[in-house]
């Protein structure tokens, strides 16, 4: 790394602060807005799910990028109302291979 690049991670990091205050302002951020982080482990039949349902495309089952989104819409669509009428449609379709 050069001088010049040092400099440049500097004021950077001086600009948007440390990566622990990074962590503490999104963590604010995301308490204002009402959401928390977690993690959840799953098992691999669980992605194989998702990929059933359509929400995961086969070549990102590995991604964890990929599979947050796809988490988050099963979520949406068990506990948010206007997708209630859908649940027994969606959990009650069988598995195939």
């Amino acid at each position: 790394m050069t001088e010049n690049e040092r400099q440049t991670d500097v004021q950077e990091l001086g600009r948007h602060g440390s990566p622990a205050a990074e962590r503490a302002r999104r963590h604010r951020e995301r308490k204002r807005n009402g959401l928390r982080m977690v993690s959840v482990e799953i098992f691999e039949q669980e992605i194989e799910r998702l990929e059933t349902l359509g929400l995961l495309g086969a070549s990102y089952r590995s991604n964890t990028a990929a599979l947050k989104p796809a988490i988050e819409r099963v979520i949406e669509c068990v506990l948010r109302p206007k997708w209630l009428p859908l649940i027994g449609a969606i959990l009650s379709e069988p598995v195939t291979k």
